[in-house]
């Protein structure tokens, strides 16, 4: 849905600054005069397009099937962020901070060492196999350095 929406944005934009006939006042503060306007509109019209270009990205990436977390007996692969594909490995020893935080309806395991920052999504994965890697990083991280309550989550 976000991707229609943005490109709909887009659509909008690219007309507003190809009919533009007028400047634009925003809230009474700004005054842009007609080509400022023209600009202000083709910026708006690139950023939906990114957005648009972004979720098309993200789609294809979560639909190819290539997420996946490696676990071994001193280390857990993280897949890499949309923008970076490339998996991180942190060593178990190595980590400095694991936690699990709740953003609207999603459910993020965080972990932390040294050199990066990742997280895994909960709804990326099958059923279980969120709470499975929970428990196996309380496991080897101990606390305070894992904030993993395995019971619940906060």
């Amino acid at each position: 849905m976000a991707i229609l929406f943005f490109a709909a944005c887009a659509a909008l934009f690219v007309y507003l600054a190809a009919t533009n006939d007028r400047g634009l006042v925003i809230n009474g503060i700004i005054h842009l005069d007609i080509d400022s306007a023209r600009i202000f509109y083709v910026v708006l019209a690139a950023l939906s397009f990114g957005m648009v270009a972004m979720g098309a990205f993200s789609m294809i990436r979560l639909g190819s099937g290539t997420l996946h977390v490696d676990i071994d007996d001193d280390s857990i692969t993280l897949p890499g962020k949309p923008t970076r594909p490339r998996p991180h490995r942190f060593m178990f020893a190595e980590i400095q901070r694991a936690w699990i935080s709740r953003v609207s309806s999603q459910v993020f395991l965080t972990i932390q060492d040294a050199h990066a920052k990742s997280w895994l999504v909960k709804s990326h994965l099958a059923d279980g196999e969120f709470d499975e890697i929970v428990a196996l990083v309380a496991s080897h991280v101990p606390p305070p350095r894992a904030e993993l309550p395995v019971a619940k989550l906060r």
